[in-house]
């Protein structure tokens, strides 16, 4: 995007303060789920973290409710009966079955749908924003905490 920005074949995103502020949070949870989907990928089988990662539908729709105050109609739940069966089904016969893996694959579920909600709860104030705008702050902001953390490391 750089590479575009300076040649003026994208316009540059206005980003001010207020924006990059309300963001902090979302690039937070975006850390937390990336990181912790590529500690489970490390520590065991990238398809079945994967696996285990298809039921963010399910966190998507559960913590939404409280947070948002948000009810969906019972054809939403319905919806996720398939996903819920086909990830247990999928995952009773994973020999590469590791219980740190399979946690840092749910604190990645969680970390991304936390990510989504607030961006949803943040984002609100916005009508029209350029996707690149705010994937550009979340990804920098991001960027920030990993080597924050490293350095400290």
């Amino acid at each position: 995007m750089c590479f575009l920005w300076i040649t003026k074949l994208h316009p540059v995103p206005k980003v001010d303060n207020k924006f990059f502020k309300a963001l902090l949070v979302v690039a937070a949870f975006h850390t937390v789920g990336h990181v912790a989907a590529c500690t489970s990928f490390g520590q065991m089988a990238v398809s079945f973290a994967h696996i285990v990662k298809s039921a963010e539908p399910v966190f998507s729709v559960a913590l939404a409710g409280p947070i948002l105050k948000e009810t969906y109609p019972y054809y939403v739940w319905l919806s996720l009966v398939p996903i819920v069966a086909g990830s247990g089904l999928s995952a009773t016969k994973e020999v590469s079955f590791a219980w740190n893996g399979f946690n840092n694959a749910m604190l990645s579920n969680i970390g991304m749908v936390l990510r989504n909600i607030y961006s949803k709860k943040a984002l609100g104030d916005y009508k029209v924003l350029a996707a690149s705008a705010v994937s550009l702050t979340v990804i920098i902001k991001a960027s920030c905490f990993c080597s924050t953390s490293a350095l400290l490391l």
